[in-house]
């Protein structure tokens, strides 16, 4: 796999895009009809400020960042992890809570997580991974 490879249509299904006040800010996964998961870093202003929620938008359906046909979504709460320090760069996640739910077809799918019971035994099953999103690709 070469880094920076543009996907084709529907192949991340779960990728979407944040927008505040109409301009990019990072990419975030979906995890359900009304959640996605980002980086809490990517939720501060320049002095740190966690965002406002009115000024969010989610795009979800489409892997260019200047789609006219991606569905818009606003987001209605932000929830950082309780221990995230922008500083130290820990615990740097944060919920998304959308104000209407997604409507999900071939373009736009929550991201496939394991079962909550499933146990990790053969860790060498996960000796490859793939990164989806919008921003720096020489990090693999």
């Amino acid at each position: 796999i070469v880094n920076g490879d543009l996907a084709s249509p529907g192949a991340w299904p779960w990728q979407a895009q944040l927008f505040y006040n109409g301009a990019f800010r990072c990419g975030a996964s979906i995890v359900a009809d009304r959640w996605l998961l980002t980086a809490a870093h990517c939720l501060l202003d320049a002095l740190e400020n966690v965002l406002s929620e009115g000024n969010l938008m989610v795009k979800v359906g489409t892997n260019l960042l200047a789609d006219p046909n991606a569905s818009s979504i606003s987001v209605q709460r932000i929830i950082n992890t309780p221990d995230f320090d922008n500083r130290a760069v820990t615990s740097d996640l944060a919920l998304l809570k959308l104000e209407t739910p997604i409507t999900f077809n071939d373009f736009v799918q929550p991201i496939c997580l394991p079962d909550f019971d499933y146990q990790y035994e053969d860790m060498e099953a996960f000796d490859v991974c793939v990164v989806t999103g919008f921003g720096r690709t020489d990090f693999c």
